[in-house]
C-alpha cells in the first residue's frame, strides 16, 4: 500500500494535523509582549558580532568599549532558536543575573513551518476526514520543524537602574534540546561623572584588630605625585584621604623590624569604595615552619602586588586555599622557591587569600653501610614529602644527613618512613660518633615520626641515623620545630595545635666588685648566669609570663661589692616552670676581692647548669675576671686570674676580663657573662643580660574530613550509608549530629530518613586541639519507577497473515524518561533485544521485527528514567505467529554428476536462496530416495554400466513443494574382464618391459616387470607407462588419458629391422588405443632425431621414406623427451645432420601441382637438412 500511494484516510489525517498546527501557530503569533517605558537618550551605541551556535549550557565572555567613566544603559541580543526545547540567556554582573532572552516568554515570532511525509508533499483533498484508526504498520511519520527568530531581545536588560561600569561581562547561556544562535550583541553606554571617594585604608589581622604599619604612602599613578605619606605616628589617628574614583594609584606599606613582612607594594590600585582592608597575619604557627604569614588582598583591585620578607628558613611554600578563620590550609602546600636565611626576598601576590611558610631543610643525605662507608646519594629522594622514596635502608645501615644550619638540643628531627621489613627502630648519633643522642622506639609507617635531640651537646649540623631491627625506605627528613626568642619581658599564649613546649632560660651575669679610691688593689669578678630548661605540657590558649634578665650594672659606689645578676623565668599564676638564677657578684677590694661563685642553687628546670666562677683578685697586680655564662650544652667556664670564663655553647656569654691598670671592670658578654672586677678607684663591670627561648612542634592542621556518603544529591531510597574518611596523624575523636543529637562515629553505618532535605554535620579533632567541621546537604525523594504499558500486539494475539511484527509499548514517568528496552524469548532465552533512548514524561516506542518464524513469543518492555529507576510492564504478553505460506521455493540449479564408480554416482547442485527454503526431495529413476538440505547426494548400491536419472524438487518451511523437477542422467562404470596381455612387437614377440598403470587420482593400480601381464581394470582413463628392459636407448614410453574399456589392448613396441642412412637406432610405437598425448624418453646415441610420418607397423617400414627431422644439434649420451600424439609411430636417431646425400622432392597430396612452394621442396629444406644431389621421386597413387 505504501508503494502505490497514500490511502484516503492517510491524507485526511495529515490534513487534520496540518490544520491543528496552523491554528496553534496563529494563536501563538497573536500573543506578543510590547515593551513600554520612558525613552533613554543614548550617547554611545555599539554592536559586537558573535556568530556562534550553542547546543548546551555554557558561558560567553565579552569586552565592551572602555571609556574613562561610563555606565551601561542597556544590552540586547539577536539571533534564532531551533528545536522543541528551551533556551535562556542571562547577563551576570558581580553575581547578579539579568535575563536577556527566554524562549518560554511569548514574544518571539514563528517564521517558518512545513510538514512532510517521507519525500512526498501532502496533497490537497476535498475528501472528508475519517475517524478510521491508522494501522500500526504504516512507516511514514509526520515531522515538524520550528525556528524562533529574535531581534534585539532584552527582558531585564532594556534599561539598568544600577550603575554597571565593568569592561568585561559574562553571558550565561542555558540550552536544552535545541540550538541557540546568537548573531550579535548591541549595547549603549553613557559617560558619567563620579564624585571623589573619601578613602580609609586599613591593615587588619584575621580577627579584625588593626595593625599599625610603620609607613603608608600613596602615589598618583598618572601624575607621579605622592599624595599620602605618614610615618612614625599612630596609624589609628590617620585622617581619611580624598581620591578620584577609577583613578589608578600605587600604595606602599612598611612595617617595623620585628615583622617578618617588611613591605607591601600595590600597583595600579583602582579605588571604587571608601574603605579598603588589607588582611594580614604576620606571625602564624604552622607545622614544620620556622616562619609563616598570611595575606588577603581580595578587597583591593590592583594589577600587581609584592611582599618583601626577611627569610629565616631556606625553602618557601605557599597555600592557595588558606582559611583565616581556622588558620589552616584547606589545600596543599606548594613549593615556591629556595631562599637564604637573613636575606630579603619578594613574593608577587594574587588577589586571593594565600599563606606562606618557611622551613629549614637538609642539604645532604647519604646512604651508608654498616661500617658507615658511602653507598649512594639519596638527597633528592628525602628532601621533601613528594612520594619519591629512597632505596631500601637495610638493618644496621645508616642515613647521614646534613642540615642547612646547625641545630641544638632544643630541636627535633622528623622522619617520614615506609616500613619494608621487621619492626624497625631508628637510633640518632652525631656524625661518625657512637654517642647516642636519641632513639625512635616504635616507628610509625607512612607518618612523620618526631624525636627530640634532648641529649645533644652543643650545636651540630650533621647526624647519622642508624636503622635497627628491620629495613625501611624514607620519603622526607626535616627539622619541623618553631622557635620563639625573648630578650625582654613579655607574655606568650600557647597557639592552637601545641601540646608540649621546650623552654630554655639564661640568667644574667653578676657584676664585678669595686675598690677604694687611690688604693692599689683590685676587686673580684662576677659569676656567670645559670642555664635552665624544661619540657612543659601546655594547653592551647594558655598564657605564660616571661621575665628576661636585663643587663646588671654596678651601683657605681667605690669599695662596694658587686650586684647579683637578674633572674630569667617562665611562669604564670600557677607557678614558675623554668628559672635561671643570675650569677653571684664579685666582692670589693676591702672584702678581699673574692670572685662570685657559680652555682645551680635556686634554678628550676629538668636541666640546670651553673654559671662559671668569677676570679679572685691579686692584691696589687690585677682584678679578678668574670665567670662565663652557662649554655644549653653545659656549665659556664670558670675565670682564672685575669682570664675571663668562656661562655658555653650555646648562647652562653663570656665573662669580662680582669684588669692590671686602673679602671672600671670589663663588662660580661650576653648572655649571662659575669662582669670583671674593678681596679683602683673604679666600679665593677656589668653582667651580661639574660635570654629565654621557646621551642615547640606545632600541629595546626585540623583533621581532613571527607564525607564519602551521603553526597549532595537526591536519593531515591530512605536508608543511606553514612561513611566518613578522616585523615590526621594525631586523630582524637570524630562525631556527627543527627536530629539535634551528637553521636560518636566509629565505623560506617546505615541511617533511615524520611522524605525531605537534610544536613549531616561532622566534626573531628586531634590531640593538638585542631578541630575541623564539614557538612553535606542531601535530599530524599522517592522517585518511583516508570509505568510501562504494552500496546501491540495484544496479549494472546494470533497472527497468520504476516511474519513482520511491530511491537509497540509506552512509558510514563514523573521524572524525565531515559530509555526503553525490548525483551523477548525468540532465541529460546529471555534477553534484551534492543534499547532506544527516549525523553520527556511520556513516550510511545515501536520495535520493528521482520521474517519471524512460526512460534510462541513472550515479550515485554523495560523503561528507565534519569534517576535510574526502571520497570517492566506489569505482565508479559504472548504472541502466536502461525503464518501460512503457499508459495513454494525456487528450484535448484547446476545439477550434475561430478564422480562415479561401478556401483555409485555422486551428484551436486546449488540450493535456492529463498529464506524459507527447507530441503529437497531426491528421486532416482522415479523412486524416492531421501530428503536433504545439503547440496549433494551420493547414490549408492547401483549396477555397473547402467544409466541412472536423478530427479530433485524443493520444499520450504511450510511444506510447499515446487512441482518442477530438475533431473540429470549419468552412467556407472563398467567392470572390465580379467586381462592377460603383453606388449607385442610387429613380429608377434612379447617385449620384456616394466608396465605401470596409474588411475586418474594418481594412484598406481598395477606395476609389473615381465613380458606378460594379468590385471583387472575399471573403465576409465589411465596413465600407461612402459619401460623396456633390454633397450639402452629407449628408456620410457608414457601415454596420458589412455582409454580403458571392454576393447582395451596394451600398446605395441617394435625395433624394426630397416635401413636408414646415418641411423644409429630405430624404434616404433603403436598405441592400439585412444590417448591424449604421450612422451618418449630416449638416451641419445646421435645428434639428430627424425620421425616417420607414415610408419607401417605391420611391414616394419616407413612408407615413402617420409622422414622428418624433429631436432638436431643434440648432445649424445643425454636424455631427451619426444612428445607424441596418435599417428606418431616411427622414430630414428641419426649420427649426423642428414638422412642421405640426396635431396628429395616430394608431395603429400595426390593430384597436386608440382613446383608449388608449399607442396614441393627442392634443395636443402630447413626441416630436412638434406644436401648434395637431387632425386625426384613420385608416389603415383
Amino acid at each position: 500500500m505504501g508503494k502505490k500511494g497514500r490511502s484516503k484516510y492517510q491524507k485526511q489525517v495529515l490534513i487534520l494535523i496540518s490544520s491543528i498546527i496552523l491554528l496553534a501557530l496563529a494563536i501563538i503569533s497573536s500573543s506578543q509582549f510590547k515593551i513600554t517605558g520612558n525613552l533613554i537618550k543614548i550617547s554611545n551605541d555599539f554592536s559586537q558580532k558573535v556568530d556562534i551556535t550553542f547546543t548546551e549550557n555554557t558561558n560567553l565572555t565579552f569586552n565592551i568599549r572602555d571609556l574613562p567613566n561610563f555606565k551601561l544603559l542597556n544590552l540586547k541580543i539577536s539571533g534564532n532558536f531551533k528545536g522543541e526545547g528551551t533556551a535562556k540567556v542571562f547577563l551576570n554582573y558581580e553575581g547578579k543575573r539579568y535575563l536577556i532572552y527566554d524562549t518560554s516568554k511569548p514574544k518571539q515570532t514563528l517564521t517558518g513551518m512545513f510538514i512532510r511525509n517521507s519525500n512526498t508533499l501532502i496533497e490537497e483533498t476535498n475528501e472528508s476526514i475519517s475517524t478510521e484508526v491508522i494501522n500500526s504498520d504504516i512507516s511514514e511519520k509526520i515531522e515538524s520543524y520550528k525556528q524562533k527568530t529574535f531581534t534585539e531581545e532584552c527582558y531585564e536588560t532594556c534599561s539598568f537602574s544600577e550603575i554597571l561600569n565593568a569592561t568585561e561581562y559574562n553571558l550565561e547561556i542555558e540550552v536544552q534540546d535545541g540550538e541557540l544562535y546568537i548573531s550579535e550583541i548591541k549595547y549603549s553606554l553613557e559617560e558619567i561623572t563620579l564624585p571623589d571617594i573619601t578613602l580609609k585604608l586599613k591593615v587588619k589581622d584575621s580577627l579584625g584588630n588593626e595593625i599599625s604599619p610603620k609607613k603608608i604612602s600613596l602615589e598618583d599613578k598618572e601624575k607621579k605625585i605622592e599624595k599620602y605619606n605618614v610615618q612614625d605616628i599612630s596609624y589609628n589617628s590617620l585622617s581619611t584621604l580624598e581620591v578620584a574614583p577609577k583613578e589608578k594609584y600605587n600604595f606602599e606599606i612598611s612595617f617595623d623590624e620585628n615583622s617578618p613582612i617588611k613591605k607591601v607594594k600595590l600597583k595600579d590600585v583602582i579605588i571604587d569604595k571608601d574603605e579598603i582592608n588589607l588582611i594580614l597575619d604576620k606571625d602564624i604557627t604552622i607545622h614544620n615552619s620556622v616562619q609563616a604569614f598570611a595575606i588577603n588582598s581580595s578587597e583591593i583591585k590592583f594589577s600587581k602586588a609584592n611582599l618583601t620578607i626577611t627569610a629565616k628558613g631556606n625553602e618557601l611554600y605557599k597555600c592557595e586555599n588558606w582559611s583565616f578563620e581556622e588558620k589552616t590550609c584547606n589545600g596543599k602546600w606548594q613549593f615556591i622557591r629556595r631562599i637564604v636565611p637573613n636575606q630579603e626576598y619578594e613574593i608577587e601576590l594574587s588577589s586571593e587569600s594565600s599563606a606562606y611558610m618557611e622551613i629549614i631543610l637538609i642539604t645532604k643525605a647519604s646512604h651508608l653501610n654498616e661500617k658507615r662507608e658511602w653507598l649512594s646519594d639519596i638527597y633528592n629522594a628525602v628532601k621533601e614529602l613528594d612520594n619519591i622514596w629512597s632505596e631500601n635502608i637495610n638493618e644496621n645501615e645508616y642515613v647521614q644527613i646534613t642540615f642547612e644550619r646547625a641545630i641544638t638540643s632544643r630541636n627535633d628531627i622528623s622522619i617520614y618512613p615506609q616500613i619494608i621489613e621487621g619492626s624497625p627502630q631508628i637510633e640518632i648519633y652525631e656524625a661518625y660518633s657512637n654517642n647516642l643522642i636519641a632513639k625512635i622506639e616504635k616507628l610509625q609507617d607512612n607518618k612523620y615520626n618526631k624525636i627530640y635531640l634532648t641529649n645533644l651537646i652543643g650545636q651540630q649540623d650533621k647526624f647519622d641515623l642508624k636503622i635497627i631491627n628491620g629495613s625501611i625506605k624514607i620519603n622526607h627528613i626535616i627539622d619541623p620545630n618553631v622557635v620563639i626568642n625573648f630578650t625582654t619581658n613579655g607574655s606568650w599564649t600557647v597557639p592552637k595545635g601545641v601540646r608540649w613546649i621546650l623552654v630554655e632560660a639564661w640568667g644574667g651575669g653578676g657584676t664585678g666588685g669595686s675598690t677604694k679610691t687611690n688604693v692599689n688593689i683590685g676587686a673580684g669578678g662576677g659569676a656567670g648566669g645559670q642555664y635552665a630548661r624544661a619540657n612543659i605540657s601546655v594547653i592551647p590558649g594558655q598564657v605564660f609570663n616571661i621575665s628576661v634578665a636585663p643587663r646588671r650594672s654596678h651601683l657605681g659606689t667605690a669599695d662596694t661589692n658587686g650586684l647579683p645578676g637578674f633572674n630569667t623565668s617562665f611562669f604564670n599564676a600557677t607557678g614558675t616552670y623554668v628559672l635561671a638564677v643570675g650569677g653571684a657578684p664579685g666582692l670589693s677590694g676591702t672584702n678581699s676581692g673574692i670572685g662570685g661563685n657559680g652555682s645551680t642553687s635556686g634554678g628550676i628546670g629538668n636541666v640546670v647548669y651553673a654559671g662559671g666562677n668569677g676570679a679572685t683578685r691579686s692584691l696589687t697586680s690585677y682584678s679578678g675576671a668574670g665567670g662565663g655564662g652557662a649554655g644549653s650544652t653545659g656549665p659556664g667556664g670558670n675565670a682564672s686570674g685575669l682570664t675571663a670564663g668562656t661562655g658555653t655553647v650555646e648562647l652562653g656569654g663570656s665573662g669580662g676580663a680582669g684588669r692590671t691598670t686602673t679602671g672600671n671592670g670589663y663588662n660580661g658578654s650576653d648572655y649571662g657573662g659575669g662582669g670583671g672586677g674593678a681596679r683602683r678607684s673604679a666600679i665593677g663591670g656589668s653582667g651580661g643580660q639574660g635570654f629565654l627561648r621557646i621551642t615547640y612542634f606545632n600541629d595546626t592542621e585540623a583533621p581532613i574530613i571527607n564525607i564519602i556518603s551521603p553526597q549532595n544529591i537526591t536519593y531515591n531510597e530512605k536508608t543511606i550509608l553514612v561513611n566518613l574518611s578522616i585523615i590526621d596523624d594525631y586523630l582524637d575523636k570524630v562525631w556527627y549530629n543527627w536530629n539535634g543529637t551528637n553521636y560518636t562515629y566509629i565505623e560506617p553505618l546505615n541511617i533511615t530518613f524520611n522524605e525531605g532535605t537534610f544536613t549531616l554535620e561532622v566534626w573531628a579533632n586531634d590531640t593538638y586541639g585542631n578541630l575541623n567541621y564539614t557538612s553535606v546537604t542531601f535530599t530524599i525523594k522517592m522517585d518511583y519507577a516508570p509505568i510501562v504499558n504494552l500496546s501491540y500486539p495484544e496479549n494472546g494475539k494470533i497472527i497468520e497473515n504476516s511474519r513482520d511484527i511491530n511491537f509497540t509499548c509506552n512509558a510514563t514517568d514523573d521524572n524525565s524518561l531515559s530509555n526503553i528496552t525490548f525483551y523477548w524469548n525468540y532465541s529460546g532465552l529471555w534477553e534484551a533485544n534492543e534499547t532506544k533512548d527516549i525523553n520527556g514524561n511520556y513516550s510511545n516506542v515501536t520495535f520493528e521485527r521482520k521474517e519471524l518464524d512460526n512460534k510462541v513469543i513472550i515479550w515485554n518492555c523495560k523503561a528507565c528514567d534519569n534517576a535510574s529507576n526502571c520497570a517492566y510492564a506489569s505482565s508479559n504478553y504472548t504472541l502466536i505467529i502461525n503464518y501460512t505460506d503457499q508459495i513454494p521455493p525456487s528450484t535448484i540449479t547446476n545439477l550434475r554428476a561430478i564422480n562415479q564408480s561401478i556401483d555409485w554416482i555422486y551428484w551436486n547442485w546449488t540450493n535456492p536462496y529463498d529464506s524459507d527454503f527447507n530441503h529437497v526431495e531426491v528421486w532416482l529413476n522415479g523412486t524416492f530416495r531421501t530428503n536433504t538440505s545439503n547440496n549433494y547426494y551420493n547414490a549408492t548400491g547401483l549396477n555397473a554400466s547402467n544409466y541412472y536419472q536423478i530427479q530433485i524438487r524443493t520444499v520450504d518451511n511450510f511444506g510447499n513443494i515446487n512441482l518442477t523437477w530438475v533431473s540429470d542422467d549419468a552412467q556407472t562404470l563398467a567392470v572390465s574382464q580379467q586381462q592377460n596381455q603383453s606388449i607385442i612387437s610387429s613380429n608377434g614377440t612379447p617385449v620384456n618391459a616394466t608396465l605401470t598403470i596409474i588411475n586418474e587420482t594418481g594412484d598406481i593400480v598395477y606395476i609389473q616387470t615381465n613380458n606378460s601381464y594379468t590385471f583387472d581394470l575399471f573403465q576409465g582413463n589411465y596413465t600407461i607407462k612402459i619401460e623396456p628392459v633390454n633397450s639402452s636407448v629407449l628408456k620410457t614410453i608414457t601415454y596420458y588419458n589412455y582409454t580403458v574399456d571392454n576393447n582395451f589392448t596394451l600398446p605395441s613396441l617394435d625395433f624394426p629391422n630397416i635401413t636408414l642412412d646415418g641411423a644409429n637406432d630405430i624404434f616404433a610405437v603403436n598405441p592400439l588405443g585412444n590417448f591424449n598425448i604421450g612422451k618418449i624418453t630416449v638416451n641419445l646415441t646421435g645428434t639428430t632425431i627424425v620421425k616417420c610420418v607414415n610408419y607401417n607397423f605391420t611391414n616394419q617400414s616407413c612408407e615413402e621414406d617420409n622422414w622428418e627431422t624433429l631436432a638436431y644439434d643434440l648432445t649424445p649420451g643425454t636424455l631427451y623427451n619426444i612428445t607424441i600424439s596418435p599417428g606418431d609411430p616411427g622414430f630414428a636417431i641419426l649420427n649426423g645432420t642428414s638422412l642421405t646425400n640426396d635431396t628429395y622432392i616430394y608431395s603429400y597430396s595426390p593430384n597436386s601441382n608440382y613446383g608449388s612452394s608449399t607442396t614441393m621442396l627442392v634443395g636443402t629444406p630447413a626441416t630436412a637438412g638434406r644436401n648434395y644431389r637431387s632425386l625426384i621421386k613420385f608416389n603415383l597413387s
